[in-house]
């Protein structure tokens, strides 16, 4: 999950879903690796991620009500939070409505409105193509050192490179990590480009300030795209400071 915050001008902390038994499906939670990494931000040196496990690594309702947790009782403990997010099915799943319900004294959510995720998401629009970058490079050099490394020991070991076969599988430790640092990168970059508070002001979810010139020129400009011209059709025949449908 990726997720920015408008005050602060960054990426909240990385909440990652990797393949294994879930923590409501477990049978023996101690024996899982969600019991294992549970802890994990604590207790890697420099490491914020919080890490989660699902059969087939996907964002469902109970993987979503997990991070809505962190969310609200370990990122913001005590605060207000607003929350805009897409129409994903996860994020409209009945469970996860009844959640934002029993919370409603301290979680605002605010749904964006189906096909128009690649026009109004702040992280779909700022983070999502730097992030790719930043983990492939980070993953690529790492790649390229432990191939050098297994290289110099099959070497060392007397044997023919032919002869061998050098498998690389990412330990979880490092996978965790490359994202990690990935993430911290971006939010430094932000010292100088502001990039995602910009990206607030012009989808006009700052809700401090008007920002509705900035909407209108938004669209305006993915009219000239034919890959957007629909969306930008349908948001054009609608009043644009009504764009995201606020979850009662």
């Amino acid at each position: 999950m990726v997720g920015a915050e408008l005050d602060a001008n960054r990426l909240i902390p990385p909440f990652l879903v990797f393949n294994g038994t879930k923590r409501v499906d477990a049978t023996n939670l101690q024996q899982t690796n969600w019991y294992k990494y549970q802890n994990w931000n604590k207790e890697a040196p420099g490491c914020t991620a919080r890490v989660t496990f699902q059969k087939k690594h996907w964002f469902d309702a109970d993987i979503t009500i997990e991070w809505l947790d962190i969310l609200l009782d370990k990122t913001y403990p005590g605060k207000k939070v607003g929350l805009i997010w897409d129409m994903a099915g996860c994020n409209t799943a009945e469970q996860v409505a009844k959640y934002i319900e029993n919370r409603k004294d301290r979680l605002i959510v605010a749904q964006i409105y189906g096909g128009l995720t690649s026009v109004l998401q702040v992280c779909d629009l700022v983070a999502n193509k730097l992030l790719k970058q930043l983990i492939k490079e980070r993953y690529y050099k790492w790649k390229t050192d432990f191939i050098c490394a297994e290289r110099e020991k099959i070497m060392a070991s007397g044997r023919d490179l032919r002869d061998v076969r050098i498998k690389v599988k990412v330990p979880l430790p490092v996978m965790i990590g490359i994202v990690d640092e990935s993430f911290k990168v971006f939010n430094i970059k932000q010292r100088e480009t502001e990039s995602v508070l910009m990206t607030f002001c012009k989808v006009n979810q700052d809700p401090w300030n008007d920002h509705s010139d900035k909407l209108a020129a938004h669209i305006n400009s993915l009219s000239l795209d034919s890959m957007y011209k629909d969306s930008a059709t349908f948001m054009a025949a609608e009043d644009l400071e009504n764009t995201l449908n606020f979850v009662q």
